[in-house]
This record gives structure tokens, sequence and C-alpha cells, in this order.
């Protein structure tokens, strides 16, 4: 409470120059209000700093929602990409397949009719006709094999194969590809070196698919090969997997030209494959089938005329 305390002061008040004392323009009132206003003012800051963090919060999301979705789309091109690859392969092939499929097999065809006139012509019994049956049928089983091989690469490549793996034991599958090939072995005059465990190696493979991968395997390293090689197969059994591998003596491959061995026509060169003949698709349908299945082959050479080996790593049965 304020008291007035000369007469000037009481004076001055009586006539309205100064205000009268009251409880509000008292210094204690002064103080409480600033004090109020102060906690309004914190108060208000407080909620302005929860709503910029709730807008930081939005702004992170945002940048993260930003990022996530540049990934999306970097993954969404590179996607595209390998699809425009992939369709510009697969038309590739089949703009060569005909070509290359004909010529193919207008050579056994043409000896099998032309050995069959021959043999119309001539008196029955003749002392060359077992000779001549015997290149009629051999030609026939060429003509099959690659007719087999194209129908399960168009299968293959279609999503039309049906894979049942079972277990097989691995030396019986590489005696019948050895055995597919033992007329040409011969004939190069092919030393095989075959080295096998004393307890046969089991996998977990579709029949059908092992004997079409060995089976072009084998070929390969027969057709390849220089007369008088060497064919050398290693098996190794790992952890849960066992290794095979084939190795010649042949023609090699340059080392520029490994990645394409496994692409349909992707032999080294036109030259080399009027050279040694084929499809060019027995190591393209082995690749696939083997990834089709959960295995892996890879192509390794110390370049041209330094030989090639192959080798898969296929999932063993127990």
């Amino acid at each position: 409470m304020h008291f007035v305390t000369n007469k000037y002061e009481a004076k001055s008040r009586m006539r309205g120059a100064l205000p009268m004392p009251t409880e509000r323009n008292s210094p204690f009132w002064t103080r409480s209000l600033l004090e109020q206003q102060l906690e309004t003012a914190l108060g208000r800051m407080d909620e302005m700093r929860l709503h910029l963090d709730e807008v930081n919060t939005e702004l992170d999301q945002t940048r993260l929602g930003k990022a996530r979705l540049r990934k999306l789309l970097r993954a969404e091109r590179s996607e595209n990409l390998r699809l425009r690859e992939r369709l510009e392969s697969l038309e590739q092939l089949q703009r060569q397949l005909p070509t290359t499929i004909g010529h193919e097999f207008r050579t056994p065809i043409s000896i099998i009719q032309g050995w069959s006139e021959y043999l119309l012509d001539q008196p029955p019994g003749g002392s060359d006709t077992a000779e001549h049956l015997a290149e009629i049928l051999r030609s026939s089983r060429e003509l099959s094999r690659k007719v087999d091989r194209s129908i399960l690469l168009a299968q293959a490549l279609s999503g039309q194969l049906r894979i049942d793996p079972q277990p097989l034991e691995l030396g019986e599958a590489v005696d019948r590809a050895l055995g597919a090939e033992a007329e040409q072995i011969s004939n190069m005059g092919l030393i095989v070196d075959q080295r096998l465990p004393v307890r046969p190696p089991v996998v977990l493979f579709d029949g059908v698919c092992l004997d079409a991968v060995l089976q072009a395997l084998i070929e390969n390293a027969v057709k390849f090969n220089h007369p008088g090689g060497l064919i050398k197969l290693r098996v190794h059994m790992l952890r849960s997997n066992v290794s095979l591998a084939i190795r010649n003596t042949g023609a090699g491959i340059p080392s520029d030209r490994l990645d394409r061995v496994f692409q349909p026509f992707g032999l080294v060169d036109h030259g080399s494959t009027r050279l040694y003949g084929g499809l060019g698709l027995g190591l393209p349908l082995a690749k696939h089938l083997l990834e089709r299945s959960g295995a892996t082959i890879r192509a390794a050479s110390r370049g041209a005329d330094h030989g090639a080996t192959f080798t898969i790593l296929l999932p063993t049965a127990t």
C-alpha cells in the first residue's frame, strides 16, 4: 500500500497530475504481470519447439521416402535394362536359330540320304554295306541328339522345363556321357584320364538335366581337342557340394571371349563354328540347367591352343 509522504505529492494527486496509488500500478502487481507474460511466452516457445520438431520429423520422413523412391527407381531401371538386354538376346537367338539349325541338320540328313541312295543302287550283301549302314546310324543319332538338345533348350528358356531333383550317382552319369562320345574319342585317339573318389559321389539333380549337362561338357572337350589330346576328369568332395572339372588340351579360349562361351551361338568365332560344327547350344544349355538347379559352372583357359577347363559345382544328396 502506498502512503503520501509530503504535501506537494498530496496536492498533485488531488489535482489529478499523478495517478492515485492502486493495486494495479503497484510494483508487486507489475512484476506478477511480467512473470505471467514470461510464462505464457515460454509456453508458446515450447509449443513452437514441439511443432518445429514435428516439422523436422516430417521432413526427415520425406527425405527418407525420397531416398527409398530413388533406390526403387534405380532398381527398376536396372531391372528394365536387364530385361531389355535379355529380350534383345532372345530376339537375336530367334533370328539366328532357324539358319543355324538348318545348316547343322543338313549335314547328317545329307549323309543319311546319300548313303541310303547308294545302298539302294548296290546289290545287297556288298562288302562295304555294314560300313555305310554304320555311318547312317551315326548320322541319325547325331541328328536325334541335336533335335533333343534344341527342344530341351527351348523348354528351358520358355520356363516349360520341369525340374525333378533326385539322388544320382555322378560316376554313372559321367560314364554315360563318355559312352556317347566313345566313337569320336577313339577316332581322334584321345586319352581320357578319369579319377573318381573310391566312394561314388551322389548328387541331388534332375536325371535328364544331368545327362544333358555332362554330354554337352564331354562333347565340348572332344570337339575342341587336338587329335591325340587329353581329357582329364577330376572330382572333389566338398562340404555340401561335389566339384567336377573337365579339362581338354585343345583349342583353348581367348581370355577376352570367355564370357561368350555360355551365350547361344557364342563359340569363339564363326570360323570355329564351321570348323568344328555344332549348334553352339551345348554350353548355354548346360549353364541354364545348372543354374535352374542351384548349381554353378565356370570356364577357365590360358588362351588359344592352351586347352580349357570347365568346372561345375553340384549339390550333394547327403
